[in-house]
């Protein structure tokens, strides 16, 4: 099942790009059909259970995950979603950031320290620079570690670098706040 995004972009609502409890309060969230969030996050894990969490990061905590990623992180409050899926616990994230001058919106889950998928909600840009589906599935298994990074282990979308490196950007720093939030 899909579901459309639209947002309206207020560049520092998300700072470090992670979707953030101020971004709720003060941006219009509309989903396709009127969907709200939580049925965006069930129809992309069915029959699970899921539990929203808000997640506050001490400035050390940030400082650590800004370090992993490599990237600077601006914010320590971060919103997650527990999925319980029969025996499996899956964090996820949304994740949103300008890729030229519009907003990308990614949804990013994450089991045992490694991507479990990702999925574009939200794409701003024109359609020509959306990455597709199997691109996105290259993330599928991959830690954060020093080959998440365009040309090592992920290739770049021809005609569109800026996605990929947004897309790249978004994967690192949700496996760096993943780490440091469940201190895995």
């Amino acid at each position: 099942m899909a579901f459309l995004i639209k947002l309206k972009t207020y560049s520092s609502i998300y700072k470090g790009g992670v979707l953030l409890l101020p971004l709720l309060l003060s941006i219009n969230l509309s989903f396709a059909g009127g969907a709200t969030l939580n049925d965006v996050m069930q129809g992309h894990f069915p029959k699970c259970k899921i539990e929203k969490k808000m997640i506050y990061l001490s400035e050390e905590e940030l400082q650590k995950a800004s370090s992993l990623s490599e990237l600077k992180i601006d914010t320590g409050i971060v919103m997650s979603f527990l999925v319980q899926c029969e025996k499996e616990m899956i964090h996820a994230y949304i994740d949103s950031q300008v890729v030229r001058t519009h907003t990308q919106s990614m949804l990013i889950a994450v089991k045992n320290q490694s991507i479990e998928r990702i999925r574009t909600l939200n794409f701003q840009e024109p359609v020509e620079y959306k990455a597709p589906k199997r691109w996105l599935d290259l993330f599928k298994s991959k830690i954060l570690n020093g080959d998440l990074h365009l040309k090592k282990s992920i290739d770049v979308v021809s005609g569109a670098t800026l996605t990929s490196k947004s897309t790249v950007i978004s994967a690192r720093r949700i496996l760096a706040i993943d780490k440091v939030a469940y201190k895995k």
